[in-house]
């Protein structure tokens, strides 16, 4: 029962949220995986399915890009995300977590600034 309380609250929770929220919830998913294929590494497991949970959440952001409304952000993005896979796809089969926690940072800068995004974004419909 629990099982489909919590898959209620996550369906209700990702159709009621903005573009910017849902980026946001991919962004946070993305870390919490990167941290635990960090620790299943560290703790000599294996992270595959961590890791792969990341790369399928960074290629649905990769997926999400707009470059009709902003190319060049757009291709940047769209390297940084393939620099993404590359370290993900490195630490698994070299077991080494060290390559996922160099991201992990780059990860949060953007997951953060989504969030002061969809602030001003709030903000100034509020204001509307």
């Amino acid at each position: 029962m629990n099982a489909r309380l919590s898959r209620a609250y996550v369906t209700s929770s990702v159709q009621s949220s903005t573009p910017g929220q849902l980026i946001v919830m991919l962004y946070d998913g993305l870390l919490r995986f990167s941290n635990e294929a960090v620790d299943s590494m560290r703790a000599g497991l294996p992270a595959a399915h961590s890791i792969d949970r990341c790369i399928r959440i960074v290629t649905e952001l990769n997926l999400s890009l707009k470059f009709e409304v902003a190319p060049q952000l757009c291709h940047q993005l769209s390297n940084l995300y393939e620099y993404y896979v590359v370290q993900y796809s490195k630490a698994m089969y070299q077991h080494k977590p060290e390559l996922v926690e160099e991201i992990v940072p780059l990860i949060t800068m953007l997951r953060d600034a989504w969030v002061d995004a969809e602030k001003q974004v709030a903000a100034g419909t509020a204001k509307s």
